[in-house]
């Protein structure tokens, strides 16, 4: 896996529409890159993505939450532990709905 980007800053969480209050985070989105030999050289080739990290507040544990980026990215996830650690639910969104990395 190989990091591809970072996230890090204050935002907001929101379960459906409603506010829970202010987030801060740290992401880190890594991507699988399978690699290999063939007659006409070395081939890499990026796969899947994953994002993990934290979310810190006070927000209900196994609950879909949406964090609300500084850079008004959007992310499903789920907290996992008191600690904020999240499993993401998707992709990270920038506001018109395209995969922000």
């Amino acid at each position: 896996m190989e990091t591809i980007g970072r996230f890090t800053g204050m935002g907001e969480v929101f379960q459906d529409a409603a506010p829970l209050g202010p987030a801060e985070y740290y992401l880190e989105v890594t991507q699988e890159v399978i690699e290999g030999r063939v007659s006409g050289g070395a081939y890499r080739i990026p796969s899947f993505k994953q994002i993990e990290g934290t979310v810190r507040g006070t927000f209900p544990i196994g609950t879909t939450l949406t964090l609300v980026t500084e850079e008004q990215h959007t992310l499903h996830f789920v907290t996992r532990d008191a600690r904020g650690t999240i499993s993401a639910e998707g992709p990270l969104r920038t506001k018109d709905g395209k995969n922000a990395i």
